[in-house]
């Protein structure tokens, strides 16, 4: 059995408490992702797409300057990117999670990587898109 409202402290406070909950979630899901509050500025999130460029470019000759560039420049700032995505369109921060995945499976030390440089066409591709969505100017591979 439960307690009325009453018993709680009235029905006012029952009111003021439900709108207070409604209004709190009400902003939290229409609030647009604020980058740089979480952590990285829109222009570090487009330096991390160009250097999926130079990673891309990399892949046909020297895999592991790719996977230097991949890791040490992009990777964390792509995590960022999804996070922030996810807010506004969690499609497509799948999709730039499991491009993601493609990639780091293509440098992982034991896998033949004949798909790298495509792959990461593919996830600059996603990433630049994403950014897009976020209102972040994203800059494009050369081809």
């Amino acid at each position: 059995m439960t307690a009325s409202p009453r018993a709680c402290g009235g029905w006012a406070a029952v009111a003021l408490l439900s709108l207070l909950a409604q209004s709190g979630c009400h902003r939290a899901t229409r609030r647009p992702p604020d980058i740089p509050g979480a952590g990285v500025p829109g222009a570090d999130l487009a330096a991390a797409v160009a250097s999926l460029c130079q990673a891309r470019d990399q892949a046909g000759h020297e895999t592991g300057a790719a996977r230097d560039t991949f890791y040490v420049v992009a990777h964390q700032r792509l995590h960022l990117e999804a996070q922030a995505l996810a807010e506004v369109d969690r499609p497509a921060a799948g999709r730039l999670l499991i491009d993601m995945q493609r990639v780091e499976a293509d440098l992982a030390p034991q896998a033949a990587a004949p798909a790298l440089a495509a792959d990461l066409a593919t996830l600059a591709t996603t990433a630049a898109a994403g950014l897009t969505r976020l209102a972040v100017p994203a800059p494009r591979c050369a081809s």
